[in-house]
């Protein structure tokens, strides 16, 4: 009769493992915040702050024996990505930010917050904020997260719901 407690014991801890395991990998991302705090109509240019290339290398790599599989590159650049939503909207994407114009050009940046493991990949969290070059008030703020197989997946996931949420493809939240 011991015997019998005991692989019960042993059979409910391994479900109850199990269930864990299971609901612990089937987080979700959180919606894109977009805080406004002033339209983007009556703007014309934009100038998006440079940022580097995300690059993530998949597969399997090679060792003392020769190559045990091929390794594949993925890259993404969010200032390309960005750059894209605003010339879409017939935004005039500028070098650099001059005098003439400046009052009628948007500033972007772009900054990442955490990353993590999510769902059996990659998970980043971005923040994106749009000021006005003449006088570097905040207009827009867009705080969000993405997922990938890899981290330049992920970051082109966040850019791409961010950009989609203050262009409004999705809910917004308008303040001040």
């Amino acid at each position: 009769m011991n015997y019998y407690l005991i692989i019960m014991k042993r059979l409910f801890l391994v479900v109850l493992a199990s269930v864990v395991l299971f609901f612990s990998g089937c987080m979700t991302l959180s919606p894109p915040i977009v805080t406004f705090h002033s339209p983007l109509e009556g703007y014309k240019y934009v100038y998006i702050v440079p940022t580097s290339e995300k690059s993530s290398v998949v597969g399997v790599y090679s060792g003392g024996y020769g190559i045990y599989g091929v390794t594949t590159s993925y890259s993404a650049n969010p200032a390309d990505l960005i750059s894209g939503y605003f010339l879409e909207r017939g935004y005039t994407r500028i070098p650099e930010i001059n005098l003439e114009t400046a009052s009628s050009t948007l500033v972007v940046n772009y900054g990442e917050t955490e990353s993590g493991y999510i769902n059996l990949g990659r998970k980043v969290g971005i923040i994106i904020q749009i000021i006005s070059a003449q006088t570097n008030d905040v207009i827009c703020v867009c705080k969000g997260e993405g997922e990938g197989d890899n981290d330049a997946a992920a970051v082109r996931n966040a850019v791409n719901r961010c950009m989609d949420s203050i262009f409004g493809k999705s809910n917004q939240q308008k303040t001040d």
